[in-house]
């Protein structure tokens, strides 16, 4: 499915980790490129076009990226671009070339094995022209073969992108597919109590998201895909975060209320960004 992968790389452990996952993610005929951004401003007197600054930073990057090439269990083109910054260097480059998948890794505040999207990650996130993967911490250490794959779904336009991208990514490597359904009882302040609260159960609220759930479900498996349906009570990314620990990946749809055809992330989605145990995958909107 994701043919032409970009990998955000400069040598760290993060960078191995989203090397790791974009080769997890890419087709078998696909493409895996990672990228070494090198810093640079046109207009800077420090650092001149085709300058020795330049060159000398260039170089670094080209150093950064070499040992890759020498490596036999999986084949990664590289590229060294200036950039004012990595987010911007990926985003442009995956413009111009078409590229389906930007890959980048957790930052080192977030726990082992946990993905924490840092500056770059938010960058695209806000920003990017097509899907986002995040890997977690370590995930090099302990690549996982894509065998069961969720997808948060809640019926809106936005997680039937998601759904779409899950359904084909599952076929594509014969895996199972978990719809994840969030219900949060909503708490209202309770009458005559100021600062306190009372939650609110609704079982028809309940009834109607399990039953559009099973419609969902009924509709994949008649299509041919090995689909399962989990309706999951409380906070919605508190719950999601917690069942992906037996997931291989999560993937789920972004709002759209950034630039048409653009990544938006809602709160549930950056919260999965920020507490989840497994790789994550942002679609943005269709245009």
């Amino acid at each position: 499915m994701f043919r032409n992968v970009l990998v955000g790389y400069e040598g760290s452990e993060r960078s191995e980790d989203a090397l790791a996952l974009g080769h997890a993610l890419a087709a078998a005929d696909g493409a895996v490129t990672a990228v070494c951004a090198y810093w640079y401003e046109p207009l800077s007197s420090r650092v001149g076009p085709g300058g020795p600054g330049e060159m000398t930073m260039r170089a670094g990057a080209e150093e950064t990226l070499a040992p890759l090439r020498d490596r036999s269990d999986a084949a990664t083109e590289t590229v060294a671009i200036p950039a004012a910054s990595p987010a911007r260097a990926l985003r442009e480059l995956a413009e111009e070339e078409d590229h389906d998948l930007i890959v980048v890794g957790s930052t080192d505040r977030g726990a082992v094995g946990c993905v924490f999207a840092g500056t770059t990650a938010d960058g695209l996130l806000h920003g990017g022209p097509c899907p986002i993967a995040v890997a977690p911490r370590g995930y090099h250490r302990r690549p996982r073969r894509l065998r069961r794959i969720g997808v948060a779904h809640d019926g809106s336009e936005a997680s039937q992108v998601g759904l779409d991208t899950a359904r084909r990514l599952a076929t594509e490597r014969g895996a199972e597919l978990t719809i994840l359904r969030a219900l949060s009882h909503v708490p209202v302040p309770a009458a005559g109590d100021v600062g306190s609260a009372t939650v609110i159960d609704d079982p028809d609220l309940r009834a109607a998201a399990q039953a559009d759930l099973d419609h969902v479900v009924d509709r994949l498996r008649a299509s041919g895909v090995a689909v399962t349906g989990e309706l999951l009570e409380g906070a919605p990314g508190l719950v999601l975060a917690q069942r992906c620990k037996d997931l291989d990946l999560l993937v789920a749809g972004s709002r759209g209320h950034g630039r048409i055809g653009r990544v938006f992330l809602g709160s549930v989605s950056h919260y999965l960004m920020s507490h989840n145990t497994a790789p994550v995958v942002v679609i943005p909107p269709k245009d």
